[in-house]
């Protein structure tokens, strides 16, 4: 059995064998698989999205899935301050790194008027973490 297709996959095989063929109608009017595939791309490359990303240089499955974590204080400290924002502009996104709270405000604003999809890569409290998730799991994590 063959691999199955996205719905934008096989639109634009359509679009690309059967550019002047109806393949939508409606009760007003008809779109060819061009123009169809045209108007989804248009539609697709407008969306863009925005993340935040709470960096405390550890990462923790939650407790359900490793249990063995449950209690543990051991020191636990990946990668200290990893840049997934510079990841995120290997993509073609624009990327943010924030240090300090005060400089969440202008990292989001720049975000948001760099009409890409957006990292904001905010470097968090070591010493902070989730009471299901880990946390960071230095000797002094609060949760």
């Amino acid at each position: 059995m063959g691999s199955l297709l996205s719905v934008g996959e096989a639109l634009s095989l359509n679009a690309g064998l059967f550019p002047d063929k109806v393949g939508a109608r409606d009760l007003a009017r008809s779109l060819t698989y061009r123009q169809w595939n045209e108007r989804a791309c248009r539609l697709a490359n407008g969306l863009r999205g925005l993340g935040m990303l709470w960096n405390n240089s550890s990462w923790g499955p939650a407790f359900e899935e490793m249990p063995a974590l449950k209690g543990r204080t051991d020191a636990f400290e990946m990668l200290p301050d990893l840049r997934y924002d510079r990841m995120a502009e290997l993509m073609h996104c624009h990327g943010e790194f924030v240090t300090r709270p005060q400089e969440v405000r202008g990292a989001l604003e720049r975000a948001f008027r760099s009409g890409k999809t957006a990292l904001v890569n905010v470097i968090g409290d070591r010493h902070v973490g989730h009471p299901s998730l880990g946390g960071n799991l230095l000797g002094s994590t609060r949760v």
